[in-house]
């Protein structure tokens, strides 16, 4: 116990000066216009040319249209306009332009029944998904891995909202092991056997990985937040994750893991000075949830301590919170519901050289 209290003395001193987190963006391309670039130019070949993938387009935009409103309604949700569509691209697209609008139509499907709480046929559909996509991907339109990978953040997802939370866990820990290193765990579709597909784009690969980690610590916060009984999800999506840490982002991933685990085998005295180390190392404001989510378990901590100086200790806490890491604004937004392999349907909206 003393040792804990001479972290805490030291956390205490240098809390103020702890830095904000610098607006510095590491990744220096704009992802998703990166994608819609390669996209178009590994489907062009399947088509007549610039006017028939432009028609194509205009037809998977309104799926976008369509998944805009099963998200925002907070009525009765419907498929409004998703048959007609369906029929539509039925009658005018063959081959591979069919199959590539097709895959579109099935994320919707699988996010209309997500939403009605169908979880069972939300899953059947993302794995239809994911499936048409693996077929695309192995002759050569590597681009769509990122819409196959997103199949299966969905499902965990889905697992999770209809309270299996052992597989969402599951399928979401082996997401990250595949991203990370490559090792497909339980993930289904050649592509993941594939060491070559997983080198195609790396790049891209990174920042989908990233932004993926940043959501499944939104979702483990929210999950926490919103269903107090849910079993340490925290463990069961990061457990077994080694990281090689190459880049920077990787650097500040692999040293928050390292900083959370001794939180959770309870060595506090070593956790808190593994939170002085990784809050006065200035980092992007991408990383503000893992910084949020450290802050909760220190407040965890210090509530249920004997600090004499506790009450002191979590005022200085919470307006670090408030004001360096802005946590009401970033808690505000679900970012692990966001869809990060191309934002929405809309990417070929805007100059491909622009």
């Amino acid at each position: 116990m003393e040792a804990l209290h001479r972290s805490l003395d030291t956390l205490m001193a240098v809390c103020d000066d702890l830095p904000a987190s610098t607006k510095e963006i590491t990744m220096l391309y704009n992802y998703g216009k990166l994608i819609a670039i390669l996209q178009h130019k590994e489907m062009l070949p399947y088509s007549t040319g610039e006017e028939e993938m432009e028609s194509v387009y205009v037809l998977t935009r309104k799926f976008g249209d369509i998944a805009k409103d099963i998200v925002v309604s907070q009525g009765e949700v419907g498929l409004s306009g998703f048959f007609e569509l369906e029929n539509t691209i039925e009658r005018q697209l063959n081959g591979h332009l069919y199959l590539y609008a097709k895959q579109w139509g099935l994320s919707v499907k699988a996010l209309y029944y997500h939403k009605i709480k169908q979880y069972d046929k939300a899953v059947d559909f993302s794995m239809e998904c994911v499936a048409m996509n693996d077929y695309l991907i192995n002759i050569g339109i590597h681009s769509l891995f990122f819409r196959s990978l997103e199949q299966y953040r969905n499902i965990s997802r889905s697992y999770l909202r209809s309270g299996d939370w052992r597989t969402g866990c599951k399928v979401a820990n082996d997401l990250m092991k595949f991203l990370f290193n490559g090792v497909p765990g339980s993930l289904k579709g050649g592509i993941y056997h594939d060491p070559a597909i997983w080198n195609a784009i790396p790049y891209a690969r990174e920042y989908y990985t990233y932004e993926t980690f940043r959501a499944m610590v939104s979702m483990t916060i929210r999950m926490a937040a919103n269903f107090p009984d849910c079993p340490d999800m925290y463990t069961a999506i990061f457990e077994g994750l080694e990281i090689n840490a190459d880049t920077i982002e990787r650097v500040i991933i692999s040293n928050w893991l390292e900083v959370k685990n001794s939180f959770r085998k309870k060595d506090y005295p070593l956790f808190v000075d593994n939170f002085i180390e990784f809050m006065n190392e200035p980092a992007s404001m991408m990383f503000d949830l893992l910084k949020i989510s450290l802050f909760q378990d220190m407040l965890v901590l210090i509530q249920s301590s004997d600090y004499a100086k506790k009450e002191a200790l979590l005022l200085k806490l919470e307006n670090h919170l408030d004001e360096k890491l802005h946590v009401k604004e970033n808690l505000r937004k679900d970012i692990s519901a966001t869809n990060f392999a191309l934002n929405d349907f809309n990417s070929h909206k805007q100059p491909l050289n622009a």
